[in-house]
């Protein structure tokens, strides 16, 4: 775990940034999510921390998080304070239109949550605006004029850059498609969700930014998931057979164990690149609080994925 986080310390050169649609926004290749384990007491605050500095050192400028997951938002607060991260120099997004009943988090899409959920993370990571911010997994309903015209004023307020929708829904996707009603869509793609690209292309050609959710498919198709090392390994394993849409990605996924036996490539590393090698994408979110893992996806931004192993995992998709 040192070596890695040793290696990233200093480094701090920007990877390529890409344009995030129309929106003017430029984004690394690579989103570090701060999600699930990252948010969670899984982690100690301290690893929290150096996990958001190695990121940044290994030159990610671009940051996923969410009002409703847990410390994240907190903890990349502190990580800007602690390590006097210039706020300008980074790309953030987070995600709006929940509120906490009995200590759990529902839906509440409407202006008033939206402003409330808002205000709520600028104070928590102690920041003067963000750059995306997401409706979490709308549904078409949920699109409405007020809505927008909320978008707007948050965006007049100088509190939000871009608006955007975090979903999965392909009917949502589309909507999104025809009507050009929002910025940046996060959605689903990873080497099993290889249906998504004529969609993903159609909001490219819309000027509309496109990043890729579930990069690395919760990692179903690799062996790695099932090596229990310690609480956390048991959270991953456990999330994949305790949800419903990550039970159906598991069974998905298993055309593409072929992805552990690559000669000379490593199988995590190729389906990342697979997707950031889609000209239509413009980075993509990939959570770790592992430093090696960091390090290799940082890493797979210079690998180049042979011919054959492509048309495999294409060959694959379409079965």
């Amino acid at each position: 775990m040192e070596n890695a986080l040793n290696r990233a310390e200093g480094v701090k050169k920007p990877q390529e940034r890409r344009s995030l649609g129309s929106t003017g926004i430029l984004v690394t290749p690579l989103c570090y999510g701060c999600a699930s384990a990252f948010a969670r007491d899984l982690i100690s605050d301290d690893k929290a921390y150096a996990l958001f500095k190695a990121a940044y050192d290994l030159g990610i400028r671009f940051f996923d998080t969410s009002v409703h997951y847990g410390k994240a938002e907190d903890r990349i607060g502190a990580s800007l304070k602690k390590y006097n991260i210039d706020r300008n120099e980074i790309v953030i997004s987070t995600k709006a239109g929940k509120k906490l009943v009995n200590g759990k988090w529902v839906q509440d899409i409407n202006p008033a949550r939206i402003k409330e959920n808002v205000d709520m993370s600028l104070k928590r990571m102690n920041i003067e605006y963000i750059d995306v911010l997401y409706l979490h997994e709308p549904t078409v309903k949920d699109l409405t004029e007020d809505v927008f015209l909320c978008f707007d004023e948050l965006k007049k307020a100088g509190k939000i850059r871009a608006c955007g929708a975090n979903t999965f829904s392909d009917d949502v996707i589309d909507h999104i498609i025809q009507t050009k009603c929002l910025d940046v869509v996060m959605l689903d793609y990873n080497i099993v969700k290889q249906n998504r690209e004529p969609q993903i292309k159609a909001l490219y050609e819309k000027g509309i930014g496109v990043v890729a959710g579930q990069a690395l498919a919760e990692s179903c198709f690799l062996w790695d998931l099932y090596q229990i090392h310690g609480k956390k390994d048991l959270w991953y394993l456990a999330r994949t057979f305790g949800r419903k849409a990550s039970r159906e990605l598991y069974f998905r996924s298993r055309k593409f164990r072929f992805m552990n036996r690559l000669e000379n490539l490593d199988g995590s590393q190729a389906a990342l690149k697979y997707v950031l090698d889609n000209p239509y994408v413009a980075g993509a979110s990939v959570g770790t609080v592992s430093f090696e893992h960091l390090q290799k996806n940082v890493d797979a931004l210079n690998i180049r994925i042979p011919d054959d192993v492509r048309d495999r995992i294409k060959k694959a998709g379409k079965q």
